[in-house]
């Protein structure tokens, strides 16, 4: 009795120490080991109010996870909660003096300051971190890059894939410089822009591959493969196209079969008959029981069910397990953000308590903890995850899964699971249940991709299996469907590569006519579907210094944009944008300064400050050019072959900025210098090389600017010629001095000369009377029409975006009293005007930029009904996208005499009609290309005649608005080789 006294007369000490200190809070933290089981139990007090002195790091990039480490007082149980929803915090772990977690800002999230409020139950504190903009990949074009041998110099096109906020470094370096070599060795790019200041150009020196390095400390390590390639040498000799001949021996007398494990098999089964003797005593070891906790206390939370609620439902019933609930007195939840809790209800003996949970439908995903009081203190866990649930969006779905198709006996298959709501997977399964083992999950961030390796032993039944994902939320549909099922296999099969069907038209006819529908190739034009708002093309897409314009952005859902700005936006302003009534375009004033810098510029479209999304990367690309520039004298007019450089001035207007000089046909033999321009841009100079290999002949000299590039018709002033020999150089020639004499008004005197003809003779032709013969003669169909009737338009395709004058040629169309296209939408029509012979029709007709690029008839009203076209399909309109770009070709070579098939890679190649080489001795092509339905693939059969020159040629594809550039670049020349 008297120790009993003694300890309670010391509890009441401490509660008076207690309330004279003031308020406190206490903290257990549960010490577990490896094995899960507590061993020990450590307490806390805490005075004050949390203080965060410190955080580091600081700032966050979007798409990225930080671990941040926040130090101060008082920290102790502290839960951190982002003032915005689009920055999340989890994987909490808190001491007394600091704080440690994961901060992830989401993609929507923009750029700035975020507050992170740090709260336990006796205050709260507040401390900023910077978000910053995701970090930008880094592009190598050509990559891999293939050159001949001693080429000469080639730019590369490094670039960030958006501008940065900060300057990045990089230093280039090649593995084998005896192969090839670059300049400079090191590069920045600086901030708010995505290229380099500095041009780099790699140097081709002899035969054989390197690597080209680019390291950055922030941009990390990428590598390019180069190859420095000889002419190709098709293969020769017997073998070139069969395998060797197979040979079969017969052996004597049948052998045993040798028996293959392929299972599934059961063990071998052994019966042992056992002695009539005890068995010996033995010791199994080890032994675990189950985890032993010790509670301090009476009350105790021990599980939640369920463990994961979903947005947009409610009130959901939350069953608290565990002991000593009937004393609770407060329910919280950490972070609160979207949740509303109900009166929590404790059931009589106090092992569980039912509360009321509703879940908004924006509330934010992820981890939340219970905290249940009692009094005044907290009712512990048995375990860490005892108090924690899930907030989800929605159950998981899986989509499709690869591979599928799976090999007996592979020890590691990287499996790949597609679909929705994976971010917070559980488990995986497979049925029916063998013995595959799946390892090392990794999971994207926005939960639709899961990666994880396949253990596929070899005595696994073959046959189908269905997988499934099982989150907090529940499990993926257990039905077996393509999406979810893979098959095990002894061999791999075949891999069937993406299969694309032709593209299908539509064709709408007039009400009542008998017209035959046009045959030919149909295409219909491509379908996107988008999420939220889209920008799908601006128009127009370049403009020069000192323009002011009006900038038409297309796309749909953009009726809440608040603002349009370009990145970079140096030398560039825009006014607030005028948005359309149903949302699908907007309008916005746009000045370029004089001395804008002439570069790529991005257009970016934002709403509530995010940026909206393209439907395709070129759709938001805008370029600040320059006055195309102008050659109007070379000098010297000859260039002799095999000697040293020879010094090339070449005057012209709008020579500023040049990045290179050509010449046409192009010829690896033909070295030339960076271009050194003077400082009026009216002149550069270059040094110039010609090899001993090299044809003489004629050359049109080509100068490249960011503006564009010089005519490639040969004349007077861009011309040079290469020469073996140059007997003797003229220098300048001065005339003499010109003198005007002044004549005297007065006529010459009258002259009389005797002038002889040339002697006339008469010639008697005899009458011949042609013979009269009977024969069959076919003339063209000849067609008869009553009244007036039109024979064609022209131009018969415009491009989108683009304003032309129509012309209808016929006869009697003095009658025609409108000019209309069906289907008419994205089509203006102007005033008609006629020819006074009534054989012509004009019409102005201007294209909108969000046109759909598809197939019109042109309709001529008169007031007798609509005029018929001798032939039907020349009233056909073709509405077009923008110009075709080529990227790469695929072979870049092929020898004389060969057939091979180019693959041709680029945009806007969906309406290609046929595909040309420059210069086109020898080469054919197929008549009809193969394009895919993106537009960005082309396939052609190209024949190469034994007689076709062995030079380099241009590659280029046309369409209905126009064909890709003529002039030489990486991305389009083709090589033809010698026949070995």
């Amino acid at each position: 009795m008297k120790t009993r006294r003694i300890s309670w007369l010391w509890l009441l000490l401490a509660v008076l120490v207690s309330v004279a200190v003031g308020e406190t809070r206490t903290y257990q933290e549960y010490l577990y080991d490896e094995a899960g089981h507590i061993t020990g139990v450590r307490t806390d007090v805490s005075q004050s109010p949390p203080l965060v002195s410190n955080l580091n790091p600081a700032a966050a990039r979007i798409g990225e996870t930080a671990v941040i480490t926040a130090t101060g007082e008082g920290l102790r149980g502290v839960v951190v909660n982002p003032a915005d929803n689009r920055v999340v915090v989890r994987r909490l772990d808190s001491s007394q003096t600091q704080v440690r977690f994961e901060l992830q800002a989401t993609n929507t999230a923009p750029s700035g300051d975020y507050v992170l409020t740090f709260t336990t139950g006796l205050g709260s504190t507040q401390a900023s971190v910077v978000i910053q903009p995701r970090l930008p990949g880094l592009s190598v074009a050509p990559s891999p890059a293939a050159f001949a041998p001693g080429s000469g110099p080639t730019p590369l096109d490094i670039r960030l894939t958006s501008a940065d906020i900060f300057d990045h470094s990089l230093n280039l370096t090649v593995s084998d410089a005896d192969i090839a070599t670059v300049n400079p060795g090191s590069i920045t790019i600086p901030a708010g822009d995505t290229q380099p200041v500095a041009p780099v150009v790699l140097t081709p020196l002899v035969l054989g591959s390197t690597v080209l390095e680019l390291t950055s400390g922030s941009l990390g390590s990428t590598s390019v493969p180069v190859f420095v390639t000889g002419q190709y040498t098709p293969p020769v000799g017997t073998n070139r196209f069969y395998a060797s001949p197979l040979g079969v021996n017969l052996s004597p007398g049948l052998q045993p079969p040798t028996f293959v494990e392929t299972g599934p098999f059961a063990a071998t089964l052994s019966v042992l008959k056992q002695a009539d003797t005890a068995l010996p005593n033995r010791s199994i070891t080890p032994l675990v029981s189950a985890s032993l906790g010790i509670l301090r206390g009476d009350s105790l939370i021990r599980s939640l069910n369920p463990a994961s609620l979903l947005n947009g439902t409610g009130p959901n019933m939350l069953t608290v397990s565990g002991q000593g609930l009937a004393a609770v007195s407060a329910v919280a939840v950490a972070p609160p953000d979207g949740l509303t809790l109900g009166v929590p209800v404790p059931s009589a003996d106090g092992t569980s308590l039912t509360l009321p949970v509703t879940v908004a439908e924006d509330a934010p995903t992820g981890l939340r903890q219970l905290v249940l009081q009692a009094g005044i203190a907290t009712v512990p866990v048995a375990s860490p995850r005892a108090d924690r649930f899930y907030i989800l969006d929605m159950l998981p779905r899986v989509e499709s899964v690869s591979p599928l198709v799976v090999v007996r006996d592979s020890p590691s298959v990287a499996f790949t699971v597609r679909g929705r709501n994976l971010q917070a997977t559980q488990a995986i399964d497979i049925t029916p249940a063998t013995g595959m083992v799946g390892v090392d999950p990794v999971i994207n961030p926005d939960g639709t991709e899961l990666i994880f390796n396949l253990s596929v032993p070899a005595t696994e039944p073959l046959g189908a299996r269905t997988l499934t994902v099982t989150t907090p939320a529940g499990t993926s549909d257990t039905t077996s469907s393509v999406a979810n099922t893979f098959e095990v296999v002894n061999t791999p099969g075949v891999t069937f590569p993406d299969v694309v069907a032709p593209s299908v038209g539509v064709l709408r006819e007039m009400d009542g006519s008998t017209a035959q529908p046009p045959r030919g190739q149909l295409r219909a034009s491509i379908l996107g579907v988008s999420l939220g708002g889209v920008v799908t093309g601006i128009s127009p897409g370049n403009r020069r210094p000192g323009d002011t314009f009006t900038l038409t952005i297309n796309g749909s859902g953009l009726a809440s944009v608040d603002a349009v700005d370009f990145i970079p936006n140096t030398g560039i302003s825009v006014s607030p944008p005028v948005v359309a009534a149903d949302g699908n375009s907007l309008t916005v004033e746009v000045s370029i300064s004089l001395d804008a810098p002439q570069t790529r510029r991005r257009v970016a479209v934002v709403d509530s400050g995010v940026i909206l999304p393209p439907s395709v990367p070129a759709a938001i690309l805008f370029t600040v050019t320059g006055f195309e520039p102008v050659i109007e004298s070379v000098q010297p007019l000859l260039v002799e072959i095999g000697v040293p450089p020879v010094r090339l001035t070449i005057r012209g207007q709008f020579l500023d900025n040049a990045a290179g000089v050509v010449t046409l046909p192009p010829d690896d033999g033909v070295a030339i210098s960076a271009p050194v321009v003077s400082a009026d841009g009216r002149s550069l100079s270059v040094d110039i090389v010609a090899s001993a290999g090299v044809t003489p002949g004629d050359r049109v000299v080509v100068v490249q600017t960011p503006a564009g590039v010089t005519s490639d018709i040969a004349r007077v002033g861009n011309k040079i010629t290469l020469t073996r020999s140059v007997v003797g150089r003229i220098s300048d020639i001065v005339a003499s001095q010109l003198g005007v004499v002044r004549q005297d008004a007065t006529p010459p005197p009258p002259e009389t000369r005797r002038l002889s003809a040339p002697l006339l003779g008469v010639e008697r032709t005899p009458v011949i009377v042609p013979v009269a013969r009977s024969q069959v003669v076919y003339a063209d169909n000849l067609g008869v029409s009553r009244g007036a009737v039109a024979h064609g338009i022209s131009p018969a395709a415009m491009a989108v975006g683009s304003s032309a004058v129509l012309t209808v040629d016929g006869f009697a169309l003095d009658g025609v009293t409108t000019v209309r296209f069906v289907p008419a939408d994205g089509v203006t029509t102007g005033a008609v005007s006629i020819s006074p012979d009534g054989s012509r029709v004009s019409v102005p007709v201007t294209i909108a930029a969000d046109a759909a690029a598809t197939l019109r008839e042109v309709v001529l009203d008169s007031a007798a009904g609509a005029l018929a076209f001798t032939d039907v399909t020349q009233s056909r309109f073709r509405i077009a996208g923008p110009v075709p770009e080529i990227l790469s070709i695929d072979p870049i070579q092929g020898s004389q005499g060969t057939t091979v098939s180019l693959l041709v890679r680029g945009l806007n190649l969906q309406d290609a009609s046929r595909v040309t080489a420059i210069p086109a001795d020898g080469i054919t092509f197929a008549a009809i290309p193969v394009v895919n339905t993106a537009g960005t693939e082309l396939q052609v059969q190209m024949d190469i005649a034994t007689t076709a020159t062995p030079v380099a040629r241009v590659i280029s594809v046309s369409t209905p608005v126009g064909a890709t550039g003529s002039e030489a670049t990486p991305a389009n020349r083709f090589l033809v080789v010698p026949l070995q």
